[in-house]
């Protein structure tokens, strides 16, 4: 293993600091580069970290395995990274042929910092030299950029100092024995001279070419058609959850792969240095060989730094604008030009700093990646932050806040720039945050009415927010507290049938359920509400009654905008009786219905496509439920949520099962189990009946106390 100087070191942005050339050797690629988005497994990089200096990065031998990942070295205290080549095959394919046919010139590797052009660049050179190529290899820098012929010095003659350079360098050149190709990193940082040269090079054929280079800098080379330009763009989910589990040799659970994935938004870079850091500091780790992030995504370290390089140098106006996002996004354009003045606006968007897109008939600004708000929001001083706050809250306010969600955006922005707020806004704002699935969001708005003395107001909103964040515990003695208030009987109804349905469904306590439908379904109320106490209780009598009993009493008559309850009821009914293809007829009839009330029922439509996926799983269409599943996976509660993704993994582990694939199976129920045994919730049973079933496939017959994870008896 070999360690080189720091004088020499790369900026694995792409500016690097020091001009440099090499010839490349197959198996050894160049000791600067160690991006995502592709390595074969014979690139492997060494990070070491010496006092005072940034880390230094080299090739191991061929002796050293493959095999680690991010393991630190016992012997030189080195944290050492096997990244994969993943994608880009197309683009692999459609550079060399345009660097190998009979009439090719060359091509232009064009995208962002990280996107993994150098790493392209790489797999190019492996296969030039495989079919007997002579590669000569530049890197452009800033300090570099200002010298003729700087970054290509070390290919060229020492005596350059003639009255015809080009020349000069041409004949060096064609003194190699093989055909030759050249490939310069960070293109747009050349010099003049070199891009002479390289435009003469190439359009009189003297060698191929291939350059990488950033969107919208020193673009003659293709632009006039001497090269074939390629761009490259992020991964897609799917070839960043490939490269994930080929780096890290082993599957990476769902949740842990979509906060990288969210994190990195795609780029590779960045997802290696969350990598990185998170193996070095333990937050990503491996348990039974499954490999998760515990804890949030720490900006430190070399990430931040390199997040803080793309960033580069920002004048105030630019700064502030950013912090705007970084608390705001996505956010109307129009509100964030009354905060900051047009220009700066049209600067970050130049510069890849902002995005402006269309939003259904809104146009909004967000970051230009995700990772730029979280470096924003560390950077920001707390006083400039609430400042941004209270100005964001303002500003909207001043729209007149007509859009369903601007109440929550109000009461948010208002609540941590230290704005006072009324009650009503926070009760309103928190009923939107449920209504939109934001559990943590409507928890926060409601303990914050609660602070003020407003539990009567947002109890009702409250009991079912904790009730879905597994605190069934908690949400009973709320409940029960507004329950002792000077209520009217219809109030009492609605806390009482919510209140009911956490006895049953939370603390799995049926007698006391029944009771308290019981004390709150009294003479003289509204007929819907009686109507709803009506479907509460046949709800509840669906888990431990006859289903054919129950399934009869689902069509008992309820006021007509309640019916969708009854069949959502009925469809459950049919699903426990195995009457599949009658579950996903009766779903279709209401379907529609239930997602136009998602609103007002949040867990209407979401448990309807619950009931579609067992049916279509236990009805042998595996396929189907698995795309079902996988789709809504991303749409629902979080992982916190009462009975949203364990019913998902569940699915997903049967369908496994049912395909033989035992430890995918084991994967997937461990995901959807709870995560701790205290307060288990009566819908864990049926992960936990999955992953039983999935250990005895695998040979597994008992599991640890304490732990949902198998051991082998």
């Amino acid at each position: 293993m070999t360690v080189r100087d720091t004088r020499a070191l790369p900026d694995e942005r792409g500016d690097r600091r020091t001009a440099g050339h090499r010839q490349t050797h197959r198996g050894q690629p160049p000791a600067h580069d160690v991006r995502g988005g592709g390595c074969d497994g014979t690139g492997r990089a060494a990070r070491t970290v010496r006092p005072g200096l940034m880390p230094t990065l080299s090739w191991p031998s061929s002796a050293d395995s493959p095999k680690t990942m991010c393991a630190l070295d016992e012997n030189f205290g080195t944290l050492r990274v096997v990244w994969p080549f993943v994608g880009r095959m197309r683009e692999l394919e459609d550079v060399m042929s345009a660097l190998t046919e009979p009439n090719g010139r060359g091509a232009a590797l064009v995208g962002p910092a990280g996107v993994g052009k150098t790493r392209l660049a790489d797999e190019v050179v492996a296969r030039l030299e495989q079919t007997g190529f002579t590669v000569r290899r530049c890197y452009a820098t800033v300090a570099t950029s200002s010298i003729p012929f700087g970054a290509l010095a070390a290919m060229l003659p020492a005596d350059m100092r003639t009255a015809n350079p080009l020349g000069r360098a041409v004949e060096h050149l064609l003194a190699e024995p093989r055909q030759l190709a050249i490939v310069v990193d960070d293109a747009h940082l050349l010099d003049d001279a070199s891009i002479g040269m390289l435009h003469h090079v190439i359009r009189h054929g003297y060698a191929r070419v291939l350059v990488t280079s950033r969107p919208g800098e020193r673009a003659e080379l293709w632009q006039e058609g001497l090269l074939r330009r390629y761009p490259l763009g992020d991964l897609s989910r799917a070839e960043s959850d490939l490269l994930l589990e080929r780096a890290l040799e082993g599957p990476v659970d769902t949740r842990s792969s979509s906060l990288l994935w969210s994190g990195s938004a795609g780029n590779p870079l960045y997802l290696r240095e969350l990598v990185v850091s998170g193996r070095a500091v333990g937050s990503l780790r491996a348990a039974d060989g499954i490999w998760s992030w515990h804890g949030a995504i720490e900006l430190g370290g070399r990430l931040g730094e390199l997040v803080q390089e793309n960033l580069g140098r920002l004048e105030p106006l630019h700064r502030h604008a950013l912090e705007l996002l970084a608390y705001s996004e996505p956010v109307e354009l129009d509100l964030l030009a009354s905060l900051v003045p047009e220009e700066a606006l049209d600067d970050l968007e130049v510069r890849a700093l902002i995005r402006v897109e269309a939003s259904g008939r809104r146009t909004v600004a967000r970051l230009g990646h995700p990772l730029y708000g979280s470096l924003m929001r560390a950077t920001c001083p707390p006083v400039r932050a609430q400042s941004h706050q209270r100005a964001l809250a303002a500003g909207l306010e001043a729209t007149g806040a007509r859009r369903r969600e601007d109440l929550m955006r109000i009461a948010t922005w208002r609540l941590d720039g230290g704005s006072p707020i009324s009650l009503d806004l926070l009760a309103a704002a928190a009923e939107q945050a449920w209504a939109a699935h934001d559990v943590t969001l409507a928890e926060r708005l409601c303990r914050a009415a609660v602070d003020v003395g407003g539990l009567g107001e947002v109890g009702h909103v409250f009991g079912q927010v904790l009730m879905y964040g597994r605190a069934p515990d908690q949400a009973e003695a709320t409940l029960a507290d507004v329950m002792t208030g000077p209520l009217s009987a219809a109030d009492l109804s609605r806390l009482g049938a919510t209140r009911s349905m956490n006895l049953y469904f939370g603390l799995a306590d049926a007698d006391a359920a029944a009771a308290v439908l019981d004390a709150v379904d009294v003479p003289g109320l509204p007929e819907d509400l009686k109507d709803w106490l009506k479907v509460v209780r046949t709800t509840e009598e669906v888990q431990r009654r006859h289903v054919a009993t129950v399934l009869e009493s689902t069509y008992q008559p309820v006021v007509p905008h309640l019916s969708i309850h009854m069949r959502h009821t009925r469809a459950l009914c049919l699903l426990h009786a195995g009457r599949y293809r009658e579950v996903e007829e009766e779903i279709l009839g209401y379907e529609a219905e239930a997602l136009a009330l998602s609103d007002e029922a949040p867990t209407l439509h979401h448990g309807a496509l619950r009931m579609r996926c067992f049916a279509l799983a236990f009805g042998g269409r595996l396929a189907e439920a698995e795309t079902l599943a996988l789709k809504m996976h991303n749409t629902l509660f979080d992982d916190s949520a009462f009975t949203g993704m364990t019913s998902i993994y569940s699915v997903l582990s049967f369908c496994a099962r049912m395909r033989g694939h035992g430890l995918q199976a084991l994967r997937l129920a461990r995901e959807g189990s709870p995560k701790t045994p205290e307060n288990p919730l009566i819908f864990d049973t049926i992960e936990l009946s999955s992953l039983a079933c999935a250990a005895a496939l695998c040979g597994r017959r008992r599991l640890r106390p304490g732990s949902p994870g198998p051991r082998r008896e």
